[in-house]
């Protein structure tokens, strides 16, 4: 039965295909596009040409490829350690890239067999997305938006700004107009640039499929969509709308704040939660899409309300383990396009022609102000480092601040701040818990390093923990101390004894569906015994540290997906779970659906809620998507109360109660300290 659905869904695809193309004119000799060549660098993700070189990422690595025989590109530089590499730019001898959770780099590739690392600047989340326009890069970072920054020194960038558009995926900028291809939402939101210090929103236009890749030529603005339709219901297989948001859509940027879709043409339908990129690049009267199953389309778009498809590429299966080819991101140069296969290989595609129909548009670049905005805010301190401030937790009266690139600061925060000293880490710092005067910071990808203080604040390290080839995010050392749970980079969680710093053990590692974007294990424990951790697709997951022979994962999940937003927190021998706008009041036990567990809201709004702290009958969440920072009265957990709410400049991470006073890391924007 499995097999027939497969070939009805199959025939089903070429039928689509087959209409689509019998109904548009040819591209070039009207032949199909022929896989050429295959480079043989293994799975790539992004490819782009500057000059006579491809430059290719993929398995953490950027190639350089002399493209003298455009047929045959040959490899001649390449350099490795770049993180997950998603996204990749090249202008004037630097290459930008994207790389996820582990921020963007920036090498430089004026000398093509020796490409040098100039710097990597920790985005404020995922970098996903990458452009650039004078002397500031964009940089789509999934569910917190667009984050601005200053490249006129590559050697040391420097955050300007955020723009909080949503899920962003991709981004392209023209004459100070931002435009923010956004997922779920299924948006092009359109940003005004103008002054890279106050990005401001000018509108959303929806889209019928999720989000992705744009460019724009012309009058027009081209978006490249996928997953589900908007138009239809989506929700599950079978649906009307489920995997049909494949396709490209054009808008009109006459008015450049505000987009007005002009047209839309469709590609089969298809949907893999695990495959989710789309892009466009438009050449002449051409557009190229890359779609990942449904492989490369070629479009005529010399009547962008009359688009035809005038080329496609079907992708083959992967040598290695027989697997369809995903086509993550392309690139047209001579006679050729250039396909990073995102499981395979770079695909060189055969495409006559393509070298007469590339047209370069003059554009206006971005300037940044001399004066930062001033912050008129006067309801706290803020004490400025460096780096992005993350987390902060106390020893007696000091602070000890994990800041990013900066390392570890250590200060009195009271009468005023004072700093004591500080300490530059191997790698970034992105996680603090300080345990019975011990102190564990998160150090990437140096790993989990062991402190202790001793005179003037300073720290002396006494132990050290090291996952090869990962980084380390998050530290959580709950109960008696014994043992340090870890989120290993973005997909796993290690429990390590501590109990002897310097003869460290892991006793247990664990992987479930979904990934660990930060902050996704339970503060505190309950029973006096039990952790939880979520994985954002296959919910919460509780582990017994008390357990006989050691710590052990219960079995226990409550599959509710709760937002990679929110957190856990422990509370009354139960886990508060924040989600929706609200939170539940979970225990093992609970094997209901999520909507059938009691919700508890602040009032009839929905609030905007995320990372929980508790401190005597106070909630306090904050939400590094939104800003918003929520103190709630939970004297009566099932009738919450809102005491107070407001925004933040910044990203704001776990809030810390310190004798009665509020402490916010604020990423970029800081430590911000609430006397009142």
């Amino acid at each position: 039965m499995k097999t027939i659905c497969v070939l009805i869904q199959f025939l089903r695809f070429q039928f689509l295909l087959c209409a689509a193309l019998l109904a548009s004119t040819a591209f070039a000799d009207d032949t199909p596009l022929v896989n050429n060549y295959n480079v043989g660098l293994g799975p790539m993700k992004d490819v782009t040409i500057e000059g006579s070189n491809a430059f290719a990422i993929g398995s953490r690595t950027l190639h350089v490829l002399d493209l003298t025989n455009p047929s045959k590109p040959v490899p001649v530089g390449e350099l490795g350690s770049l993180g997950a590499v998603r996204q990749i730019i090249v202008e004037d001898g630097l290459a930008y890239i994207a790389s996820r959770e582990d921020g963007v780099f920036i090498v430089d590739v004026s000398t093509s067999n020796n490409p040098t690392l100039v710097s990597r600047y920790d985005s404020i989340e995922f970098a996903t997305g990458i452009c650039k326009s004078g002397n500031v890069l964009f940089v789509a970072c999934r569910s917190f938006g667009v984050e601005l920054i200053d490249v006129a020194d590559p050697a040391a960038p420097r955050h300007l700004s955020t723009v909080r558009t949503g899920e962003a995926q991709s981004v392209v900028e023209r004459d100070g107009y931002l435009y923010a291809g956004v997922w779920a939402s299924s948006e092009i939101v359109t940003v005004d640039v103008h002054n890279p210090w106050k990005p401001e929103i000018t509108s959303r236009v929806p889209l019928d499929g999720f989000g992705d890749g744009v460019d724009v030529q012309g009058d027009y603005l081209y978006a490249a969509t996928g997953h589900h339709s908007r138009l239809q219901p989506r929700a599950k297989p079978g649906d009307p709308g489920f995997g049909k948001g494949h396709g490209l859509e054009v808008l009109s940027i006459v008015d450049p704040a505000n987009p007005k879709p002009i047209s839309r043409i469709k590609f089969p339908p298809g949907y893999d939660i695990h495959n989710d990129s789309w892009s466009v690049t438009i050449a002449g009267h051409y557009a190229f899409v890359s779609d990942t199953f449904n492989g490369i389309f070629i479009l005529n778009v010399q009547d962008p309300t009359k688009m035809q498809i005038a080329g496609h590429w079907t992708p083959p299966k992967a040598a290695k383990d027989n697997a369809t080819v995903i086509a993550a991101g392309l690139v047209p140069g001579k006679d050729h396009v250039y396909v990073a296969g995102g499981n395979s290989d770079l695909h060189v595609l055969a495409a006559p022609g393509v070298s007469q129909i590339s047209i370069k548009e003059e554009k206006s670049a971005v300037t940044i102000p001399e004066l930062r905005p001033l912050d008129q805010d006067v309801s706290y301190r803020t004490y400025q480092t460096n780096g992005q401030v993350y987390a902060v937790d106390f020893v007696e009266d000091t602070a000890i601040i994990a800041s990013g690139d900066q390392g570890v600061s250590v200060l009195k925060i009271t009468p005023k701040f004072k700093e004591l000293s500080s300490l530059k880490t191997k790698d970034k710092a992105t996680d603090v818990y300080v345990d019975k005067k011990r102190i564990y910071i998160a150090e990437g990808t140096a790993g989990l390093g062991i402190y202790e203080r001793i005179s003037m604040g300073s720290l002396k390290e006494i132990g050290r923990y090291v996952v090869p080839y990962k980084s380390i995010r998050q530290v959580e050392v709950p109960g008696d101390g014994k043992y340090a749970l870890l989120q290993i980079g973005v997909h796993k969680i290690q429990i390590v004894d501590v109990s002897e710093p310097a003869k460290l053990q892991m006793v247990l590692e664990d992987q479930h569906p979904g990934l660990l974007y930060g902050d996704q294990t339970m503060r505190g424990l309950s029973d006096d015994r039990y952790t939880c951790v979520f994985w954002h697709v296959s919910g919460l997951h509780w582990y017994d540290l008390k357990a006989k022979g050691g710590p052990r994962y219960t079995g226990d999940n409550f599959p509710g997906r709760i937002g990679s937003g929110n957190g856990l927190v422990s509370h009354q021998e139960k886990t508060l779970a924040v989600t929706r706008g609200g939170y539940l009041l979970l225990d093992r036990s609970e094997r209901r659906d999520l909507n059938q567990v009691p919700l508890h809201r602040i009032g009839t709004k929905r609030q905007h809620l995320g990372k929980p702290t508790i401190a005597g009958n106070r909630l306090y969440t904050v939400n590094r998507q939104s800003g918003i920072v929520t103190v709630v009265d939970i004297s009566n957990p099932i009738d919450p109360m809102l005491i107070d709410q407001f925004e933040l400049p910044g990203n704001p991470s776990r809030a810390i109660i310190h004798q009665g006073i509020l402490v916010i890391p604020d990423g970029y924007h800081g430590l911000l300290v609430f006397d009142q």
